[in-house]
């Protein structure tokens, strides 16, 4: 029920009152009776970077690609840490069930292909408690420049900022994120999107998205097959913030995928064994 189904731009909505988690941009608010409310806007837009943001900081040239799929003008990824490159482009994104989240204020962090001198390996998805009240998760992603390709790493803020358009599922559709949002200092789950068991988690939501922003599983931005899609106003001004790089248990993650031969893509041929763990 809950896989790497692609959500994005909302159609139909409907919130529970469940410990009075629900938008604050709505018209009406949730009845005491647990009673659905009919939200105006997705509660999941303040992932974004407000617009008074974007009117004080400066977008640049906007980028675009020449015939071979470089980065013209402004790079997209330029304002992101590089960890690695790689000499071909990484496999299409596999689909996969998301696990139940472990408890309240964990985030979900989409599962991607990461590159070692053996070929790219599967780093599993994973919930993560997040460092603090407000944080998100912007995903890392590859992009092509110049013959190589070049990841750039993801990172903790309070605005979700450009990840490449890369479609990760589970909410990240390949802008911002329609899993949950935060109200104070609770993570508010979207169970539309999110996978939650209500015995552990009280705090969610549902409001109902499609994805019209990209539905392909490309895993990466620019060179001759991939994607091209270039960053807003506002994930602009979401590199601006204060950010915070993988916390250890996300690099624990991913060095014991990469010590597993498993989940490398020549030896699964493109579907590793675990694809997301609890």
């Amino acid at each position: 029920m809950y896989r790497m189904t692609h959500f994005a731009v909302p159609a139909i909505a409907f919130v529970f009152a469940f410990a009075g988690c629900h938008s604050t941009q709505t018209a009406t608010r949730p009845q005491a009776s647990g009673r659905d409310s009919q939200p105006t806007q997705d509660p999941a837009a303040s992932n974004v970077a407000p617009a008074s943001l974007t009117e004080t900081t400066s977008p640049g040239d906007p980028a675009g690609y020449d015939n071979q799929g470089n980065a013209t003008s402004s790079d997209p990824g330029a304002n992101y840490t590089t960890q690695a490159v790689a000499p071909e482009a990484p496999p299409d994104l596999p689909q996969y069930d998301q696990p139940p989240a472990p408890g309240e204020n964990y985030v979900w962090t989409p599962g991607y292909w990461a590159w070692s001198n053996l070929g790219y390996y599967w780093v599993p998805g994973a919930w993560v408690l997040a460092p603090y009240a407000g944080a998100l998760w912007t995903p890392g992603y590859w992009d092509y420049s110049k013959g190589q390709y070049r990841w750039h790493d993801g990172y903790w803020a309070r605005h979700v900022g450009y990840y490449g358009g890369v479609n990760y599922g589970h909410g990240y559709n390949g802008s911002g994120y329609e899993g949950g949002y935060w109200r104070g200092d609770s993570f508010c789950y979207n169970r539309s999107v999110s996978h939650v068991d209500t015995r552990r988690v009280h705090s969610v939501y549902s409001y109902h998205v499609e994805n019209h922003y990209n539905t392909s599983s490309v895993s990466y931005d620019g060179g001759p097959r991939g994607l091209k899609f270039e960053p807003n106003r506002q994930e602009i001004a979401a590199q601006h913030e204060q950010h915070m790089g993988a916390l250890p248990v996300q690099v624990q993650i991913r060095q014991t995928a990469q010590h597993n031969r498993a989940q490398f893509a020549r030896e699964s041929h493109g579907h590793p064994k675990l694809l997301a763990q609890n």
